[in-house]
């Protein structure tokens, strides 16, 4: 999924998990009439059913993805930490911002901030929160992103590509598709 059209010269960093989940091991998302869509920042797969990944002959199922399209929460401008968003307490920090909301997949390049298109350079969070009744196995492939970006998951940092910057001279892009397991919320 393509979240760029383009090369950005300044960085992303993402919060929480960015385009696709895979469900590894043993759960996949089942045909059903429609699709998950993040509303306000929240993917929720509460109610979603899974089913086995693998057909019996090992071949994965085009079931096995769901994209994670919709709203996500998008702070211009604003490189936030795992730890502003921890434990369903909002730290004060962004508690005093009020967040934007960007459509995913999709480039930020005609995003309004304050009343102004934002264009192709610049920096940002992108937070996506991901609602699950059980723990299970969820992995996100990133395919198509060229950029420098930090994603993170349940408060861990689980890449880092490239070099974030809030200016040209201080941010290197990289491209760099991977695969990455999500880890399970830490119970507290």
């Amino acid at each position: 999924m393509n979240l760029l059209s383009k090369a950005i010269f300044y960085s992303r960093q993402v919060c929480g998990s960015l385009m696709l989940i895979t469900l590894l091991n043993s759960c996949a998302p089942k045909t059903q009439t429609s699709l998950p869509w993040a509303q306000k920042g929240v993917l929720d797969l509460r109610k979603w059913s899974f089913i086995p990944f693998n057909k019996p002959s090992g071949e994965k199922t085009p079931d096995s993805i769901l994209n994670l399209d919709g709203e996500w929460e998008f702070y211009w401008e604003d490189f936030l930490t795992p730890d502003t968003f921890q434990n369903d307490k909002l730290s004060e920090e962004i508690q005093r911002k009020e967040p934007g909301y960007i459509n995913v997949p999709g480039s930020w390049n005609s995003y309004q901030h304050d009343r102004r298109e934002v264009g192709g350079d610049g920096f940002a969070t992108y937070h996506l929160r991901i609602l699950t009744d059980e723990k299970i196995d969820l992995s996100i492939r990133l395919k198509r992103v060229w950029t420098a970006y930090k994603i993170y998951a349940n408060g861990l940092l689980l890449s880092e590509v490239g070099r974030l910057g809030i200016n040209k001279p201080d941010n290197i892009p990289k491209f760099y598709p991977q695969v990455l397991d999500l880890p399970h919320p830490i119970d507290g």
